[in-house]
């Protein structure tokens, strides 16, 4: 074999070494078909202005990400407290924190004490929003019962909410009324009937909110890299 052969022999082998890594990759890795595969399994994303992030709402994670996730929930929903506590951490970490998603909580009341929870946490700063969500939702055996308004109360002042500050938000029924609009809003636009139930770039999520399913949803969601 004389060198040109051998040149050439060599450069052979080399394209097809490449070509097998690529195709192992491929088939190791989940690519399009596998980002394909998720997305037939989801209904069509609902196009709509409310699968965006609204003016005032306080956004965990980056404004920037690429994917917006969109929680609806009831402060008084305790499969919303369980998400919150089990679930949301790792999302937070591996997405939010990561810059590939951001999430917002819209209200979905389900009863005057989620109404008076969620009014509690608008009447915070947005800098403390999202601790406030987090203590109504790790409290809920304490409030969430017929005397309602008088725990909120206690919980309100632990945030530096005089009685009077307090009895003020409570009676805001220009924010009272976005509460409730924002569930008709839900159930109109996203067909929401329960809760936590999720949307994803305009994807509804109102069944499996798993942390697997949601991972699977937002990675087939993401843009390619």
């Amino acid at each position: 074999m004389n060198k040109r052969t051998a040149r050439a022999a060599t450069a052979g082998v080399v394209i097809l070494a490449a070509a097998a890594v690529s195709i192992w990759s491929l088939m190791q890795s989940p690519g399009a078909p596998a980002k394909a595969a998720i997305l037939d399994k989801l209904p069509p994303p609902v196009e709509h202005d409310l699968a965006t992030i609204q003016p005032g709402e306080v956004i965990l994670g980056s404004e920037s990400a690429p994917v917006t996730i969109v929680e609806y929930a009831s402060m008084s929903c305790p499969h919303c407290a369980a998400f919150h506590k089990d679930v949301l951490p790792a999302l937070k970490a591996a997405y939010l924190d990561t810059g590939k998603a951001k999430l917002v909580l819209r209200d979905f009341p389900l009863n005057k004490p989620a109404v008076e929870g969620a009014l509690l946490a608008r009447c915070v700063s947005p800098m403390a929003y999202w601790a406030m969500v987090d203590r109504l939702f790790s409290t809920q055996q304490q409030w969430v019962v017929e005397d309602s308004f008088r725990q909120l109360s206690s919980l309100a002042a632990t945030a530096g909410l005089s009685p009077d500050a307090f009895a003020q938000c409570q009676a805001n029924t220009q924010m009272k009324d976005t509460i409730i609009n924002s569930l008709q809003q839900a159930e109109t636009v996203f067909g929401v009937n329960s809760t936590p139930s999720f949307v994803i770039n305009g994807v509804v999520l109102k069944e499996d909110n798993s942390l697997e399913t949601i991972k699977a949803v937002v990675d087939a969601l993401s843009p390619a890299t």
